[in-house]
């Protein structure tokens, strides 16, 4: 009878050296539709290098998401006030899909 059990043991390892990780930093705030909820959340952003911020009930100013600034996007969905929304930095290609 074969001998199997030393047989993957000989069998070199695979190494993938080119493969790079990349971190991606996210948060998650519910800013109670505040002004000044807002501009914190963006400096903390902002400083802490966040790329994706997951937001419940955003600050609203005519049906539209406010208060960023224009080195983040918002994917915000929903009819009339917004519930929630994604701020992503402009640094990370992201889309909105319906």
């Amino acid at each position: 009878m074969a001998d199997f059990t030393n047989r993957y043991n000989r069998l070199p390892r695979r190494t993938n050296t080119t493969k790079k990780q990349t971190e991606m930093k996210c948060g998650k705030l519910n800013l109670q539709h505040s002004r000044t909820a807002t501009y914190n959340l963006t400096q903390l952003i902002y400083h802490n290098k966040i790329d994706v911020a997951f937001v419940q009930e955003p600050y609203i100013v005519l049906n539209n998401v406010a208060g960023f600034r224009k080195s983040f996007r918002n994917f915000a969905h929903g009819n009339g006030r917004k519930r929630s929304a994604f701020i992503v930095n402009n640094k990370i290609y992201a889309i909105g899909i319906r």
